[in-house]
């Protein structure tokens, strides 16, 4: 089965856990995001939620980037992508890891994959 693929803005800064931002200015920018995604995976919306489902996540960016907190923020994708109803729970999305594309030419950006896990079609 081919995996479920959205393209999103790389996320604010103010996402990150090291961010000093006050809780109201992360709270706007994590709702924007979530939706961003809730946008972008309503497309590919499967016929019925996934019960689990393994992503992986492709960036690229020009700076350096510490992976952990990378994921951390893309937290609002996730719960974007939950909403959305490609996976019943965002607890039942297991990470496989995350690549950097520092070969791809062209705006930064964050690509989530998703593929589901234990479907039997």
């Amino acid at each position: 089965m081919n995996p479920i693929t959205i393209e999103l803005p790389i996320p604010a800064k103010e996402l990150s856990p090291n961010s000093r931002a006050h809780w109201r200015v992360k709270h706007k920018h994590f709702q924007e995001h979530k939706h961003l995604a809730l946008l972008a995976a309503i497309q590919h919306k499967p016929d019925r939620p996934y019960k689990a489902a393994a992503y992986r996540i492709y960036f690229r960016l020009k700076r350096k980037q510490d992976y952990d907190n990378f994921h951390a923020m893309c937290k609002a994708y996730l719960d974007g992508i939950q909403a959305a109803r490609i996976v019943e729970n965002d607890s039942e999305l297991r990470p496989m890891g995350m690549e950097r594309c520092v070969a791809l030419l062209g705006p930064h950006f964050v690509r989530i994959s998703i593929w589901p896990e234990g479907e039997d079609d």
